[in-house]
C-alpha cells in the first residue's frame, strides 16, 4: 500500500527500531520488516506495534461511494494481544 509509512509513527514517538522491538519482545529486524511490509501486517500486529510506540489512538479511513467511514482501532493492551 503506497504511503503506509509506519516508520513515521515510530520516529514521531522518538523511538528506535530496537526500542520498539524490546517493547514487543521481538528483534529490531522484525520491527524493520513490519515497517517495510506494513501493508501485510495483521490487524493484531498493527495494534501491538501502535501500542508499543505509545500511540494514543488510531483510525482507519475507508471511502465507499464517496462517503468516508472512520473505523477506530481499539489500542487497549487486551485488543493488541497483550495480557
Amino acid at each position: 500500500m503506497a504511503g503506509f509509512e509506519l516508520d513515521l509513527v515510530r520516529k514521531a514517538a522518538g523511538l528506535t527500531q530496537g526500542q520498539v522491538g524490546e517493547r514487543l519482545e521481538k528483534s529490531f529486524k522484525t520491527v524493520s520488516k513490519f515497517e517495510r511490509e506494513a501493508d501485510r501486517m495483521t490487524l493484531t500486529s498493527l495494534r501491538s506495534y501502535l501500542v508499543a510506540v505509545g500511540a494514543d489512538s488510531a483510525t482507519i479511513s475507508v471511502t465507499v461511494g464517496g462517503e468516508v467511514i472512520e473505523l477506530p482501532l481499539d489500542l487497549t493492551p487486551a485488543a493488541a494481544g497483550e495480557s
